[in-house]
């Protein structure tokens, strides 16, 4: 698993219910959206009471059961309802924060934090890392696995944890999704579709119908029965389309949409439906290369030219949107990333270091019958593998290389069949060096 920490925007969620005794012995491992957990290894029901109990994201922020948490690490946490001031006390430490209000005092020491204390659904809400910090302990999250602890216990849980038995087989209404059309070779696809579909118990309808404008289609999307204005800035062939239940906390689903523009690219719409209306969501997307730190804000996200890029979406158990689109560096490979929807207004990028490249995917295309390469050539290709024509970086001319990862800042990370890895700068190379070193990774790119 790779080291994320949680970001600053998590939030850790506090209810009242019965005291439960722990021995503050190992880390306490958590997982979205599941009523279980584990105390020092141990399996424990958060609330033994209920069911419905479980680490959650709302708005982009990730919400655990503090008193849980509090009391596993032998802690005790107290609720005035006068006051309406939440206490924590552990680790000789005493926390406290106010309903409303951006402070949290440690020992009567006020640190300000990003997010007021609030009160949803009976659950007190406070930020995760001011108060992970307060009790001394570190923070680990991937994909939906949360473990709080020491370094040391927390290298420990994340070595014996297994999501699918001790988690997944657990979990209450979780972020789901559905496909209702896929054909990323065409993007052909009638006129009308209709159907229904299932996610998180509930049944949805939908409906889209196309006809043709003057340059590109007029498009009508519609989810049981509530309907959108007519879309006219995508093209008249959809390559998939896909309904989704980010938050089954709310009552709303979105409707994903990949679609041809004028110019034969691709682009990804989304919408939200609720009960009584429909609007069309934003991406914030981050480009380092061509934007810098700064966010860029579109209605319609570009996803690339055909489906050597893109390669359709995803949701994971946590919420995220995970979908491959083109990058900065090559544009012809398919870079996947991850989309949070933020306040069901629009969905924002999580930024990485780096970014997965699916050189099969990239490759496939490639691996027919070419006559200009051999059979073995034909056999890596399908692995994701091509022949180095030159030297290109620490690749030596004869070997075959693959490319894992992308920072989207004109350097991709390469490995050889022999196990020779490392990063290599395309920044200066023009795309007839590249095609001597290999055509088929490279000829397409740019």
């Amino acid at each position: 698993m790779k080291k994320n920490l949680v970001a600053l925007f998590s939030a850790i969620c506090i209810f009242c219910c019965g005291m439960t005794t722990f021995a503050a012995n190992g880390a306490v491992t958590l997982y979205i959206n599941s009523y279980m957990a584990y105390v020092g290894g141990e399996k424990t029901q958060i609330d033994p009471g209920n069911t419905e109990v479980a680490p959650l994201i709302e708005n982009g922020r990730t919400l655990v059961p503090v008193r849980f948490v509090c009391e596993a690490f032998g802690g005790t946490a107290s609720w005035n309802s006068d006051s309406r001031i939440v206490t924590l006390s552990a680790s000789g430490k005493e926390i406290s924060a106010k309903i409303g209000e951006k402070t949290l005092f440690v020992n009567g020491e006020a640190k300000e934090i990003d997010a007021p204390a609030t009160i949803s659904e009976g659950r007190t809400l406070l930020p995760l890392r001011a108060v992970a910090e307060a009790l001394g302990k570190e923070v680990f999250y991937e994909d939906g696995f949360i473990a709080i602890g020491t370094a040391d216990e927390i290298n420990s849980a994340k070595a014996s944890v297994n999501t699918e038995t001790d988690f997944k087989q657990y979990m209450i209404n979780k972020p789901a999704y559905a496909c209702l059309y896929k054909d990323l070779r065409s993007g052909a696809m009638p006129g009308v579709l209709s159907g229904n579909v299932t996610l998180n118990q509930k049944n949805y309808s939908f409906y889209v119908s196309q006809t043709e404008g003057d340059y590109l289609a007029n498009m009508t999307f519609a989810v049981n029965g509530i309907t959108t204005d007519t879309m006219r800035d995508l093209g008249f062939s959809i390559y998939d389309m896909y309904l989704t239940d980010l938050n089954p906390r709310d009552d709303s689903v979105e409707l994903f949409v990949t679609a041809s523009t004028e110019n034969d690219y691709i682009c990804m719409l989304a919408l939200s439906f609720d009960k009584y209306s429909a609007h069309y969501l934003n991406f914030t997307c981050y480009n380092p290369y061509y934007l810098g730190n700064s966010p860029e804000t579109t209605d319609i996200f570009f996803l690339g030219s055909g489906d050597i890029t893109y390669s359709g979406m995803r949701v994971s158990d946590d919420g995220y949107v995970i979908l491959s689109h083109r990058g900065a560096s090559a544009f012809h490979w398919g870079l996947e990333t991850k989309f949070r929807l933020v306040g069901n207004t629009g969905l924002v990028q999580q930024q990485e270091e780096y970014y997965k490249v699916d050189a099969v995917k990239y490759l496939e295309p490639f691996a027919g019958d070419y006559p200009d390469i051999t059979a073995k050539e034909k056999e890596q290709i399908k692995d994701g593998y091509v022949l180095c024509k030159k030297d290109f970086g620490f690749i030596k001319k004869g070997e075959y290389f693959t490319i894992l990862y992308d920072n989207n800042m004109k350097q991709i990370y390469c490995v050889t069949r022999d196990g020779k890895s490392g990063w290599i700068s395309i920044e200066d190379e023009g795309m007839n060096q590249y095609a001597e070193v290999n055509g088929y990774m490279f000829y397409l790119a740019g």
